[in-house]
Formats: structure tokens, C-alpha cells, sequence
């Protein structure tokens, strides 16, 4: 990561959500750039999670999403698993989360729950051709 370029980013998306508190995809961004950032270049746990729960009061299912992917860098299992899950449950017809959730239970050697997770999703969409490539 360009540490020069990753703190303009970062201003920008701060600008970003301080003009408009309602900007779910500017705060998702800040969700992933302070989770994965080291402190020194602004990276925190805390706003992370400032951030997941300013999205969960704007649409909670995209909240519970940003938790999830808090959860999965932190290795904090259960919460990925209730998270994910959680996030599911709202918009139960969003493949990203099903695929998320799937490709976090294969980095864990889980297979029979990643492919149990692709198989809820083709269960509940059956025509969509993209729920049958994730099975793939």
C-alpha cells in the first residue's frame, strides 16, 4: 500500500462523509481502510466500528455487512459467523454477503459450511446464474 496515496484516500472519504453523514459508500470505504490500515497511517479498530455503526443506522443490513468484514480481519469467528448472518437475514436475495461469508469459511478450511452458504443462496434465488458460478 502507498502510504501517500492511502491518506489521500482517506481525507477524501473523511471529506466525503463530513459533507454528507449519509454516505453509506464513503463510510463502507472508511469500514475497510481503518481495519486493514496500521495506526500510524490512521488505521483503528475503534473508528472501524464508529463507522459500521453509523452505516447499520442508515441500512441495517449493509451494517451488519461492514461488521462482518471488521470481524473477519480481526479473526473474531463468532462475530463473522453472527454478522454475516445477520446481514443475510435482511436481504436474504444479496449474493455478496452469501459469497463472503462462503470464501471467509474456505481461508478457515470450512468447506462443508462454505458450500452450505452458496447452497442457501442458489436455494433462495434458483435462476440466478451467478448463485450456480459461486458453486463452481
Amino acid at each position: 500500500m502507498n502510504p501517500l496515496l492511502a491518506m489521500g484516500a482517506r481525507t477524501q472519504l473523511e471529506r466525503a462523509v463530513a459533507l454528507d453523514r449519509r454516505n453509506i459508500d464513503a463510510r463502507d470505504a472508511l469500514v475497510d481502510f481503518y481495519s486493514m490500515a496500521p495506526a500510524t497511517m490512521g488505521g483503528s479498530p475503534d473508528k472501524a466500528r464508529e463507522q459500521a455503526k453509523a452505516i447499520s443506522d442508515l441500512n441495517a443490513m449493509r451494517g451488519h455487512f461492514a461488521l462482518g468484514r471488521i470481524a473477519v480481519r480481526s479473526k473474531d469467528t463468532t462475530a463473522v459467523e453472527r454478522e454475516m448472518n445477520a446481514a443475510i437475514a435482511l436481504m436474504p436475495d444479496t449474493l455478496v454477503v452469501y459469497s463472503a461469508l462462503a470464501n471467509w469459511y474456505v481461508s478457515q478450511n470450512e468447506w462443508p459450511k462454505a458450500f452450505a452458504t452458496v447452497d442457501r443462496y442458489v436455494q433462495q434465488r434458483p435462476g440466478d446464474p451467478h448463485g450456480l458460478y459461486a458453486v463452481g
